[in-house]
């Protein structure tokens, strides 16, 4: 129940009830469709070459079923690029091999 309450003279207030709907909720991890992702990228390969593609999906609705892709390690961010639209993986520099 919601109380509103209007101040000035003389002060009124008044109360309803509230129905809120809720749609959906965030309770739906993303399933990817293979457990771990492997793959090698040649020394020589070059920047903006596509490395890998992963793939995830999940089932909550409108923006709770979307999908966010971040890279979290230092190293990958200096090295890779995920892009969003089609969760590849591209090469960002070039690796130096020692």
């Amino acid at each position: 129940m919601e109380r509103i309450l209007i101040t000035g003279i003389p002060s009124l207030s008044d109360t309803t009830d509230v129905e809120v709907t809720v749609q959906d909720v965030n309770d739906n991890a993303p399933v990817f469709t293979t457990l771990s992702y492997q793959t090698s990228v040649p020394e020589d390969a070059l920047v903006g070459t596509s490395v890998i593609q992963v793939q995830a999906s999940d089932v909550d609705l409108g923006l709770n079923g979307r999908v966010r892709w971040v890279i979290h390690s230092i190293l990958y961010i200096y090295l890779l690029k995920i892009l969003p639209a089609t969760s590849r993986l591209i090469k960002m520099n070039y690796l130096e091999i020692t």
